[in-house]
């Protein structure tokens, strides 16, 4: 099974490693590392086709229609986040679309074939840089 995206996330880009220049904005703290308080947030997740939550938490799901999915955050970011999501499942192929606001964000999940709104478990990352 491929690695989460938060696995790939700290094994990639640990906070030792961010820059404090390059248009972030972020200051070093005395101890020459990033403050936790100055790092986005970030929330992901692994949905079933059910709706269930197989991976991440601060979230909860509730399963619509056909290939629709509301993600509400536990604590509801500052902002719309911006969120991003695809299907986990390889060689079986599914477009997904977000829309984002500061405390959920709606999944369609799209057949790639035919179009139509299809029942399919996907994953997904929200941020907000603060």
């Amino acid at each position: 099974m491929p690695d989460s995206i938060l696995e790939i996330l700290k094994r990639d880009a640990p906070l030792n490693a961010v820059e404090p220049t390059g248009g972030m904005g972020l200051t070093l703290d005395a101890t020459g590392k990033v403050p936790r308080a100055a790092l986005p947030t970030l929330i992901t997740g692994r949905i079933a086709t059910d709706g269930s939550i197989t991976a991440g938490t601060r979230f909860t799901v509730a399963k619509g229609a056909a290939g629709i999915y509301t993600i509400t955050y536990t604590a509801a970011f500052t902002a719309a986040p911006l969120v991003i999501g695809g299907s986990d499942i390889a060689g079986d192929n599914a477009n997904v679309t977000v829309t984002s606001a500061a405390g959920s964000a709606t999944v369609h999940v799209l057949s790639a074939s035919t179009g139509a709104l299809t029942d399919h478990s996907f994953y997904f990352l929200a941020t907000l840089m603060t």
